[in-house]
């Protein structure tokens, strides 16, 4: 039985940054305002299949282990009711999928794979 394919991809954005550079007319001296606060990097995991979006999520702060096992399995969730079947998913080695093949032990989850890419290979990661 083929299993469909499904890619888990994350990253994140620091909204905190301000330009230390600029342009401004001839004559005039380039300014700007810049926040003054330093906050949480907004973080984005998701998850797409050849069909589209599975599942992702948002947060400030970053992913830690326990919150991709978590996210992991409510993605795993939401695939197999869409798909039918057990998926292969697709992840790199990112820190935070370190222990993440122990949500394959769960009985609910067993019967789905996890697929990891080499080191700097995003070229085969099409979220």
């Amino acid at each position: 039985q083929n299993k469909p394919i499904l890619f888990m991809d994350e990253t994140n954005f620091n909204i905190h940054i301000s330009r230390s550079q600029g342009r401004s007319m001839k004559g005039t001296r380039c300014t700007t305002i810049a926040a003054g606060s330093k906050g949480a990097n907004v973080h984005v995991i998701g998850c797409i299949s050849a069909f589209g979006f599975i599942y992702y999520e948002m947060r400030r702060g970053s992913f830690k282990k326990e919150n991709a096992k978590t996210w992991m399995k409510t993605c795993l969730r939401r695939a197999m009711d869409k798909h039918g079947v057990p998926i292969v998913m697709v992840i790199d080695k990112a820190p935070c999928h370190s222990n993440i093949e122990e949500v394959l032990q769960e009985p609910e989850f067993r019967e789905n794979s996890i697929l990891r890419l080499a080191p700097y290979s995003p070229m085969f990661n099409p979220i």
